[in-house]
């Protein structure tokens, strides 16, 4: 959310930017996150594939489906009269298929969905994986996914699958999966934690090089952020009911924010009442407002229904 308010205010010359580009690490925790839960979560149903592509199909889709229906009226007033050069682009990003826009950029129609495409790669990496045994977890997913990222660079230029894989923004999953094995080992320690910090200084410098080095200044530092989480959760530490009530809207709250922000900054500029930082704080509000109407009324009763009917009920004998 950082970062888009930071593109709020780029356009705003009344609102303050205060180096808000570097919120973008909040993808790359996003990352690392998924890369934990996905192997921590699947310990006990290790193998079962269709279950968990079922899962992870059905925690994606809806809200995403939901996303593009807002955005209907107008992805549909720039396809008209191009559907014959734009109409895969957007079957694409309905699919969430590797999709590049007009311009060649790696984005689908709702540009926050390219992280998903990145999701739906590492799903795909991580079912496969599911097929052998668990063991050596950790090394099959990085083996797996710096596989891709040098296979891409064989694959035609211009495969919208290759511009995705080669960037090795991806790999940031596989920090988080080393992350699951050490915490189911209780192996979070104060030790690692420093080694992070360390390793997120030494990396910094890796800034000038741009996106292809992206996983390793944005991705060690999400990692330390997350194995300090983990570290906190290990010594029983309490998470605050505000922070687990925005895990909960997370997934709405980032594709609903940029709808937000673009559609109601000038309304609230326009009611005079805050100016500066303040209107940034109150569109920000208004994000999570949003976000968690979302949630209430549509993705907790969608997920509810579905789980309903992957696993009916029983009557007693």
């Amino acid at each position: 959310m950082l970062a888009h308010l930071g593109g709020i205010g780029s356009l705003y010359s009344s609102l303050p930017l205060f180096g808000a580009h570097h919120g973008i690490i909040g993808v790359d925790i996003f990352f690392v996150i998924s890369g934990f839960i996905m192997a921590y979560t699947t310990r006990q149903s290790w193998g079962m594939v269709g279950r968990f592509v079922c899962a992870r199909v059905t925690r994606i889709y809806p809200l995403w489906w939901l996303c593009l229906l807002i955005e209907a009226p107008i992805i549909f007033s720039y396809l008209t009269g191009f559907w014959d050069e734009y109409g895969a682009y957007y079957i694409k990003s309905l699919l969430l298929l590797p999709a590049t826009n007009p311009g060649g950029e790696p984005y689908p129609v709702l540009s926050p969905g390219w992280t998903l495409i990145y999701e739906m790669i590492f799903y795909a990496v991580f079912a496969a994986v599911m097929t052998t045994s668990r063991a050596g977890l950790t090394a099959k997913i990085t083996v797996s996914l710096v596989s891709l990222c040098l296979v891409a660079f064989i694959l035609p230029t211009d495969w919208d699958l290759t511009v995705y894989l080669r960037n090795p923004v991806y790999l940031e999953f596989a920090f988080g999966v080393a992350l699951a094995s050490a915490y189911s080992r209780r192996k979070i320690s104060g030790r690692l934690l420093l080694c992070l910090l360390v390793t997120s200084v030494v990396v910094a410098s890796t800034y000038s090089l741009g996106q292809s080095a992206r996983f390793i200044y944005y991705g060690v530092p999400a990692s330390l952020f997350v194995a300090t989480a983990l570290y906190l959760q290990q010594q029983n530490w309490r998470v605050p009911a505000f922070a687990r009530w925005l895990g909960d809207i997370s997934y709405p709250l980032y594709l609903l924010q940029s709808i937000v922000m673009f559609r109601m900054t000038p309304v609230v500029l326009g009611w005079n009442i805050f100016s500066g930082p303040m209107t940034l704080v109150a569109v920000a509000a208004l994000c999570i407002a949003a976000s968690a109407a979302v949630h209430y009324l549509f993705e907790r009763p969608v997920m509810n229904a579905l789980k309903r009917r992957k696993t009916p009920a029983t009557t007693p004998a």
